[in-house]
């Protein structure tokens, strides 16, 4: 799924495999422990805290948005 994200660039053969690297290196390794943790606590719970709720990704990007739509607490 990695491969249609906006960061990936197929433009030419180096952008291309540094694309291919950068997702077997970083979604490879955290998606399969999400996993085997979603499987071995037959909990799916378990997966949306570990990966949507507590990722870095998730991390970065709150502060991002509500800085760009102003959202107010």
């Amino acid at each position: 799924m990695g491969l249609t994200h906006g960061w990936t660039t197929f433009a030419s053969p180096a952008d291309a495999l540094i694309s291919v690297l950068y997702l077997v290196l970083f979604y490879t390794g955290p998606g399969m422990f999400r996993t085997y943790l979603t499987l071995r606590t037959a909990n799916a719970w378990t997966h949306v805290w570990a990966y949507h709720a507590i990722a870095p990704h998730t991390l970065v990007d709150t502060p991002m948005f509500v800085r760009i739509f102003g959202i107010r607490g």
